[in-house]
């Protein structure tokens, strides 16, 4: 177990137990594939409460080192965000690598993720006897690692945040009279590349995935 986690570790995919029992292992631009799902309060997709957002620099990494088993070390610094916030530094060791150009791949991926402060939404809960019996059959379909589009307007005013996460954790709290979900959410990759579709397949804009 400890050896898959050192290769989710390098691939920076996703490895957990699914609700079928599996232990389950997703690549990373796997996880750049959008589910169908949205979160929303504006009545145009699941509706949700009790949503923890936070902007904050908590995250922020933006001198990235990666050393190889058996192999070289490589360094990403982003060189705007170090001369705002300062250096702060994030080391991975033994990364179970080929090469230092993979390695350093994976610097910089790590560096456009965290250099920037950013708002993150953080969880959500969904009470499912507000659902429609076709919504609770989809948000029980959900499964970790999967991208999902949350939106949401603090306080009912203002400009709504539309943002792109990756469902981290799933608890379930069931009582007599009641089935709340609550989602744990990180910030997700860029939605890779989606030929025809109108939002994701603007070349120039969307990637072909990493």
């Amino acid at each position: 177990m400890k050896y898959l986690q050192r290769v989710d570790e390098a691939e920076q995919g996703a490895l957990f137990i699914a609700g079928d029992g599996r232990l389950t292992f997703r690549s990373r631009s796997n996880l750049q594939i959008l589910s169908s799902t949205v979160f929303a309060d504006d009545g145009s997709g699941i509706p949700f409460s009790n949503i923890e957002a936070a902007y904050g620099s908590e995250e922020l990494r933006n001198r990235i080192t990666v050393s190889r088993l058996n192999g070289g070390t490589v360094t990403s610094s982003g060189t705007a965000s170090i001369a705002e916030y300062g250096a702060i530094d994030y080391e991975l060791s033994d990364v179970l690598l080929n090469t230092d150009a993979e390695a350093q791949a994976l610097a910089d991926l790590i560096r456009n993720r965290y250099e920037e402060p950013i708002l993150r939404i953080d969880a959500l809960e969904v009470n499912t006897l507000g659902l429609t019996a076709t919504q609770v059959e989809e948000v029980l379909a959900l499964e970790l690692g999967e991208l999902v589009e949350v939106k949401y307007t603090p306080s009912g005013i203002g400009d709504q945040i539309d943002q792109f996460v990756r469902i981290d954790s799933i608890e379930h709290q069931i009582t007599p009279d009641q089935h709340r979900i609550k989602f744990d959410f990180s910030r997700a990759e860029a939605v890779a590349l989606v030929l025809d579709d109108e939002d994701f397949g603007i070349l120039d804009e969307n990637t072909l995935g990493y």
